[in-house]
């Protein structure tokens, strides 16, 4: 599943992102710049899927301590799967993405048995 920034009002994909969180940053430099340039407007932008559905929703990040993985869960907005960014770590200690955005159902995350961060 790509995720993209996007116009809230047209739905029109601005840059894609890797994550929920790399979204909402992304959407905090634009909105700086409009700032900067007096064309700041609230909730302008939005991070949507593939087919332009908005995807931000409550993100909580959990952990698997015993496997040095991390996951970015965005709680699902009525399609009934969640969105899951699955993170490790690289030699220097810095997250990677390991596994990019998969559809999850509640179950599923139940069984991964993670620790809220």
């Amino acid at each position: 599943m790509k995720l993209y920034t996007a116009n809230k009002e047209t739905g029109a994909f601005i840059e894609e992102v890797r994550s929920i969180i790399d979204g909402q940053n992304t959407i905090r430099l634009y909105e700086e710049r409009d700032r900067e340039d007096g064309a700041f407007t609230e909730g302008f932008y939005d991070i949507v899927n593939e087919e332009h559905e908005s995807v931000e929703q409550e993100t909580t990040l959990y952990a698997d301590y015993d496997n040095d993985r991390f996951f970015e869960i965005v709680r699902n907005n009525g399609s009934g799967l969640n969105w899951c960014i699955e993170y490790g770590t690289d030699e220097d200690g810095n997250f990677v993405i390991t596994e990019p955005s998969i559809g999850m159902t509640d179950r599923e995350l139940k069984n991964l048995d993670l620790l809220e961060v």
